[in-house]
This record gives C-alpha cells, structure tokens and sequence, in this order.
C-alpha cells in the first residue's frame, strides 16, 4: 500500500543506522582500551612519588604529572570524538525518519502508526 519510494527511503535510514550502530560496537573495543590506558596512568601517577630523587623541584614533579594527564586527556578526545560523530549522524538519521513519517502520515492518514510501521518492516525485510 505505501509507495516504494518511500519504503526504499525507510530501508535506506535503516541501512545507514545499521551501519552506525556496527561502528559503535568497534569503537567499544577502544573505549576498553581508553579505559585500560586510564589505570595504567593511574598507576604512573602513583608512582610518581617512588620515582622522586632529592634533585627533583616541585615544578619537575608539576611537570610529570601534567604530562601524565595530558596524555591521558588527548587519548580520550580522540575516542569522544569518534563517537561524537557517529552520535551526529544518529541524529540526522532520527530527523529524517520523523520527517518521512511525516510525509507518510500526510499521504495515508487513515493508516495506523502501528499499520504503518508494520507494512514498512514486512517490505523492508523481504
């Protein structure tokens, strides 16, 4: 009943969240890694004071420990923005399957949502 153009729009948003979603589940992979790296800096931290000779000042202690964080600061940037970007296209995925809802509201407005949703997941998974 509702026309292919628009079930081929559904099945391509579908296909593109699909595709989104696989990227997140890689990216788990490097938040685990983010999170391993954050111990280990943890443990450097704490080992700051055992590796202190009577020649380091406080501004080479500073120094250390900045450095430290620093790292730790720029590995998880690079992992925020990794799922920034994929939490953006999240949402112009979601703006697009409201208006295509829309439209298809507009031109079957004697249809149900759940008739709606229904016709388009039968077609889609043909």
């Amino acid at each position: 009943m509702i026309e292919e153009p628009l079930i081929e729009s559904a099945r391509i948003i579908r296909n593109k969240f699909n595709s989104l979603n696989e990227t997140l589940v890689k990216y788990e992979s490097d938040v685990k890694k983010l999170a391993t790296y954050f111990f280990k800096i943890s443990d450097d931290l704490k080992n700051i004071e055992s590796g202190l000779s009577k020649n380091d000042t406080l501004e080479s202690i500073k120094d250390k420990v900045i450095l430290k964080l620093n790292d730790l600061e720029m590995e998880s940037n690079k992992v925020c923005d990794k799922i920034n970007k994929v939490n953006i296209e999240l949402e112009k995925l979601k703006k697009e399957e409201l208006d295509l809802y829309k439209v298809i509201k507009k031109r079957y407005p004697l249809l149900s949502d759940d008739a709606i949703k229904l016709e388009i997941q039968n077609k889609i998974n043909i």
